[in-house]
């Protein structure tokens, strides 16, 4: 299909996860599946287009609020 992909958590080996920081910047990325290391302050997304979030239960309100600031104008799909 042609897609790039990428999986990022706190298990992602740290020259690995600066390689991922770069490519969504950049937008060499069409899907990033990850964890809470997504909310990273070190990640700036480039045109994001949708947010899933699954078990959002388990979002504290800090990490909440982050994601509806990266969410402005984006779609989102929660799962519970």
């Amino acid at each position: 299909i042609g897609l790039r992909v990428a999986l990022l958590s706190r298990y992602t080996p740290p020259k690995e996860k600066k390689a991922i920081f770069e490519k969504i910047a950049t937008h060499k990325l069409d899907i990033i599946v990850g964890t809470h290391a997504l909310l990273s302050p070190k990640i700036e997304f480039c045109d994001l287009g949708l947010v899933v979030v699954d078990e959002e239960q388990r979002f504290g309100v800090n990490q909440k609020e982050k994601l509806k600031a990266l969410a402005v104008g984006v779609d989102v799909l929660t799962l519970s």
